[in-house]
Formats: C-alpha cells, sequence, structure tokens
C-alpha cells in the first residue's frame, strides 16, 4: 500500500480510543463478523502529528497502490482483477516510433483497475512482455534493488509472493524469494522493515540482509473478510484499518487492540438477517 504522507512520523496523539473494544471482537462465521463484512471501510490517516480514522462506504475512496515503477528502457505495471486475473509486465517507454508511453496519472484509478483487461494495455505496444502472471499487490523498495508483492485471496484460495525485479540480459525478470503463504493486503515501510498485513497475519520484513526475511508478529487475526485496506506506523505501534474495525499492535510489548466502527447499510444487512443460514450462526 502506498505509504500515508507523514506515515513515519512519531505519532503525539491516537484518536481512536473512544471505540477501544475490552473484549474480543467478532470470529468468522457468527453474526457481528458478517455484518461487518457489510459495514463501511475504516481508512486510517495520520494529520498534524494525529492519527485518525474516517470511514468511507465506497472501496474507490481507498488509495491504492501505486502500479507502476519506473525501470531502465521504461515501466513495470501492475493489474489485480481478484479471480479475474492480474499480471505484472514491463511496458518500454517509447514505442517502435519514439512515442513516449502514456502513463497520464501517478496511479491508475481503481475503477479502471478493476476492468483492468489485456486488450485495454498489455500487448498494445511492442516491446511488453509478461513477468509474472499473478495480482499485484504492491512495489517495495530498498537501496538498489526493487520487489514486487503478488496474491489473492478467494473462496478458499489464499496465496502470495515477494518477488524481487532483476535487470539481466538487457531484460527484466522477476524471481520468487518469499512465499508469503497468504495474500498480502497492506503494506508500510521503515527504512529496512517494512510490516506486512496479509489476510491472516502481521509480519515484519527485513530486507538488509542479502535475501529479505519475515518474522511474523501475530498469526490467526482472521482478518481476511474484512479487507484490510491501510496501515500505518505511530508510536511504536501497527494500526490496521479494514471494514468495521481498526487493529493496532505494539512492536514492543506484543500488545493488541481492536477499534469498533461498525456502521453499515442497515436495509441490506436486514435482508442477510431473514436468511436461515444467518440466523443459525452464533
Amino acid at each position: 500500500m502506498v505509504e500515508n504522507e507523514g506515515a513515519k512520523m512519531q505519532v503525539l496523539e491516537i484518536c481512536l480510543d473512544n471505540n477501544r473494544i475490552d473484549g474480543n471482537y467478532p470470529k468468522p462465521g457468527t453474526k457481528n463478523y458478517t455484518r461487518a463484512n457489510f459495514s463501511d471501510n475504516v481508512v486510517l490517516t495520520v494529520n498534524q502529528n494525529q492519527l485518525t480514522a474516517a470511514v468511507v462506504r465506497f472501496q474507490s475512496e481507498i488509495l491504492e497502490p501505486d502500479n507502476k515503477l519506473k525501470v531502465h528502457g521504461g515501466y513495470i505495471l501492475g493489474s489485480d482483477r481478484g479471480e479475474f486475473g492480474g499480471r505484472v509486465f514491463f511496458a518500454p517507454e517509447r514505442d517502435v516510433d519514439g512515442v513516449l508511453l502514456d502513463l497520464k496519472s501517478t496511479s491508475i484509478p481503481y475503477e479502471w483497475r478493476l476492468r483492468f483487461k489485456d486488450s485495454e494495455f498489455f500487448g498494445q505496444t511492442e516491446g511488453q512482455y509478461c513477468l509474472i502472471n499473478e495480482n499485484f499487490k504492491g512495489f517495495a523498495e530498498y537501496g538498489f534493488r526493487r520487489f514486487v508483492f503478488t496474491g489473492l485471496a478467494h473462496m478458499g484460495f489464499d496465496e502470495g509472493s515477494l518477488y524481487e525485479l532483476i535487470f539481466e540480459n538487457d531484460t527484466w525478470v522477476a524471481v520468487e524469494i518469499l512465499d508469503l503463504n497468504r495474500c498480502p493486503e497492506v503494506f508500510i515501510q521503515e527504512r529496512e522493515k517494512l510490516y506486512l498485513a496479509t489476510s491472516n497475519y502481521l509480519a515484519e520484513l527485513n530486507f538488509a540482509g542479502s535475501k529479505p526475511t519475515m518474522k511474523v508478529l501475530i498469526e490467526d487475526v482472521d482478518w481476511g473478510g474484512l479487507y484490510p485496506n491501510t496501515i500505518v506506523y505511530a508510536n511504536n505501534s501497527l494500526f490496521v484499518g479494514m471494514r468495521g474495525f481498526a487493529y493496532e499492535y505494539n512492536l514492543k510489548s506484543g500488545n493488541a487492540r481492536w477499534y469498533n466502527y461498525l456502521s453499515y447499510d442497515k436495509e441490506s444487512v436486514k435482508e442477510l438477517e431473514d436468511k436461515e443460514w444467518f440466523l443459525s450462526r452464533p
């Protein structure tokens, strides 16, 4: 995920306590978890030394990862169409006639990316080639090294990987260096360390060595069905925003807490609450 502006600064005030949950948050398979799945998105931001939560209804209001990376000879681009597939590919900066590649915005809008098809961009310019036939989840950089996350969580399928992008023999290639076993959702980088929220766990990646290493901080958090959308580092804690909730993990103590922001279209949820399968849930 693209870092929030000012996300690396130590925040003086955490404006979330009024929504703190003293008990456990709803577990998958329960009525409240289903309600949360239909809840609005909790997006976390840092502004003027305050960490705050904004509740937004539509996915298109959430800042998506920048899906292009300038590299030698052109750009590496990524698409994510969920269960319909995506890819990471190279596009030369200029076509055979010397015309510059037209990338009109810093990030292709979410709605357009969902409709992304090969016929709309990939293969339209001579010299393009595919590096990875998987859904793009974001770029990361450390020094002169470049990396890309891929993955998909859909129905019973949940996989993800970290690739390193390498230029050799005048061609860009992607080499898988970490099997994440779960789909990467959002991440934030603090120098050589990168904090990653997947569909099932929170982890710390370290890029300082010859090969990145990963340490799982907490697992089986079961927030995959709530679609984590933002992650912020503040006051030695990581904060993750998702549908209906925010989550805090303290990097020093290992303590965690949840914040409740349930807000949803009650008419839509009421239709669910009349279903037999819903009534049978705890």
